[in-house]
């Protein structure tokens, strides 16, 4: 979806939502949907049926039924999570490895600023 010639608008499912600074309190509902923005002119791209972790911060706008709205920018860590099947494959087995001990920790210790 585009908002203008220099916004891209991405309409996502949340499927596991690790932690908020006080922020999006109605994103831990089950299969809640949120909206990301991108500039155009940032690189990366979001692909459909693909699932990423993100990470930055709480949306600054909210849309009318209150959900937040994010800004994926310049300081906004969007990581695509490898499939299990790319997991299986002796070159990612390490860095599957160490992404998914970092998802851990973050589950267990959550954010900290």
């Amino acid at each position: 979806m585009t908002l203008c010639p220099y916004i891209r608008l991405f309409i996502s499912n949340i499927l596991t939502h690790y932690c908020s600074l006080g922020g999006d309190l109605l994103v831990k509902k089950e299969n809640s949907v949120r909206v990301f923005a991108k500039r155009l002119q940032c690189k990366g791209q979001l692909e459909v049926g693909n699932q990423y972790l993100i990470m930055g911060k709480d949306g600054s706008t909210t849309d009318t039924d209150g959900k937040m709205q994010y800004l994926l920018e310049s300081d906004t860590w969007v990581e695509k999570m490898p499939s299990v099947e790319d997991c299986k494959k002796s070159f990612n087995r390490n860095n599957c490895k160490q992404l998914n001990e970092f998802i851990e920790e973050y589950k267990i210790n959550g954010c900290t600023q």
